[in-house]
């Protein structure tokens, strides 16, 4: 005896079926995830000379928008600045002022190349004192500059040099006769900035400019005088997404950007990294497995069969 199936491909129920089999496919094809990649950056200078209070500095890095595009395109969704195994050097009131920068001037006779790794360098794992070369770090270049701070503002201590003025731009405060070169040789007046950090306030030079810098989670809750303790900690910055918002502005712009430090001490550390995580927003269909497609059709079927039988019945009993 021949058995045949109870659902001829040409009934009217084999072709409903499956319609609605392919259509379920169809939705579950629709539900992707975005690609998303992790730029990881550090400076020539890996330490930044220990972050000395006599200077300010500058971590230009370029050739953002190459990587992005080579890892699938899209724009930076996250980013943070990581200091690794960062202390004060003493228990005074010092503070580590940061700022993102649109941009930051190529100022070779204030490059900091050569001091710990070679440009081109790019990241590091925290925790790791040795910073050798690993593979996996990104391209590109990153060079740290540095030059003494303008001194002549008073008092110098818990002055943010890099602070920002109205519009959110760098205005260099005054030189007034200063021997120092001050930080316009590091950053053009009029470039974008956006003060970072954990509080964010005027800064104490009296010229009306916003000011961000770094908490650690040493220092105590109510302590709004400094940065870190004289107990080495990991110190991890999230951007906000509002900073976010402004860091694909720069990048946009010439696709680079830079990280402008201005520290009240000798901030030890071993290292400073940034990460910026990228989403391309594009979606990979997910195909269905045969199985999951047989089951969802014999589970199709079943639901029709029923509704067929519960119609036939309803039509008996109006004929009863």
């Amino acid at each position: 005896m021949i058995l045949r199936s109870s659902i001829s491909e040409m009934s009217p129920l084999f072709r409903r079926v499956r319609l609605m089999v392919a259509l379920a496919a169809l939705l579950i094809g629709m539900q992707g995830t975005a690609s998303a990649a992790t730029l990881t950056y550090v400076p020539n200078d890996s330490d930044l000379n220990d972050l000395d209070h006599h200077n300010v500095y500058t971590w230009k890095i370029t050739g953002i928008n190459d990587l992005i595009t080579a890892s699938g395109g899209g724009t930076v969704t996250g980013a943070y600045l990581f200091f690794d195994n960062i202390r004060n050097w003493d228990s005074s009131a010092n503070r580590l002022f940061m700022h993102l920068l649109d941009t930051a001037k190529n100022n070779t006779n204030y490059d900091m190349t050569g001091s710990q790794l070679s440009p081109g360098s790019a990241a590091f794992t925290p925790g790791v004192t040795s910073l050798t070369p690993q593979a996996g770090w990104n391209g590109g270049t990153q060079v740290a500059y540095t030059a003494q701070d303008d001194n002549s503002a008073t008092p110098k201590s818990l002055v943010d040099n890099v602070a920002a003025t109205g519009g959110n731009v760098y205005n260099a405060p005054r030189i007034g006769g200063s021997a120092s070169p001050g930080q316009t040789v590091l950053v053009a007046t009029g470039t974008a900035n956006t003060p970072l950090g954990n509080v964010y306030g005027m800064s104490a030079d009296g010229l009306g400019r916003s000011e961000g810098w770094a908490k650690g989670a040493n220092v105590a809750l109510g302590d709004t005088t400094r940065s870190f303790t004289t107990v080495a900690e990991d110190y991890k910055y999230n951007f906000t997404d509002a900073q976010i918002l402004n860091l694909n502005a720069y990048i946009a712009n010439m696709g680079d950007i830079a990280i402008a430090l201005d520290p009240d001490c000798h901030f030890f550390n071993s290292g400073v990294y940034l990460v910026l995580t990228t989403g391309s927003g594009t979606t990979t269909q997910a195909v269905p497995e045969p199985a999951t497609l047989t089951l969802m059709g014999l589970g199709l079927a079943g639901m029709y069969m029923r509704r067929r039988k519960q119609q036939l019945a309803a039509k008996v009993a109006q004929n009863l």
